[in-house]
């Protein structure tokens, strides 16, 4: 338990620093440019996290969850062979075939099924549209490290402060479903008796 809670805390510190990077980041948005800057930012923009350029496979992840992102770092030459060929074969920009490749690779059938619809009724899927993380980065980096605390940290030592988890399954109180009493009136009902550990271990073995 001490070297899970120093793993954990260690952990927690990490979260901190990236939350307090991005927070810079993004505070240095408010500062004023020079035109030096502006035309740096625009020819390096795809460099960037969280623009709406960005091609990067951290965007597929915060965007697509996990399937694409591990694809583009196993299957790269598959990944971008697949993203040429949409793009030449759609006409669209890089990072409109990225997008659609991502969805794709996230939910092939669903990607699928919202193509046909394009098709025959011209619903258009914006796969470009940004998440909440996207949208909200040092707001969902504190939620992960708060979650994370809690999960791993808080519970934790409050259960074992409280003594732990302790079934009583194991120690008599397991209840048997086919406990059947009737009553005066001739109405069943079920109750749930104490059984020994010795009762519940022949119990188990009766079901095998």
């Amino acid at each position: 338990q001490g070297i899970c809670s120093h793993f954990a805390g260690k952990m927690m510190k990490v979260l901190l620093i990236v939350s307090l990077s991005i927070f810079c980041r993004s505070a240095s948005g408010f500062a004023p440019l020079s035109p030096r800057t502006l035309v740096k930012s625009k020819s390096n923009s795809g460099l960037f996290l969280f623009e709406d350029d960005d091609v990067s496979a951290f965007n597929a992840l915060c965007q697509y969850g996990p399937t694409p992102f591990f694809i583009r770092i196993t299957q790269k030459e598959r990944y971008w062979e697949a993203v040429d060929n949409f793009q030449k074969k759609d006409g669209c920009s890089r990072v409109l075939a990225v997008r659609n490749m991502d969805a794709y690779f996230s939910d092939p059938s669903g990607w699928l099924v919202a193509r046909d619809r394009e098709k025959k009724y011209g619903e258009v899927t914006d796969y470009t549209k940004k998440t909440g993380v996207q949208k909200r980065p040092v707001f969902s980096l504190f939620w992960a490290s708060f979650l994370f605390y809690f999960f791993f940290l808080f519970l934790p030592t409050r259960m074992g402060e409280l003594g732990g988890v302790q079934p009583s399954a194991l120690q008599g109180g397991f209840c048997p479903p086919e406990v059947r009493v009737i009553n005066e009136d001739g109405s069943q009902s079920f109750e749930c008796k104490q059984t020994s550990d010795r009762s519940f271990k022949r119990f188990l073995s009766g079901r095998k």
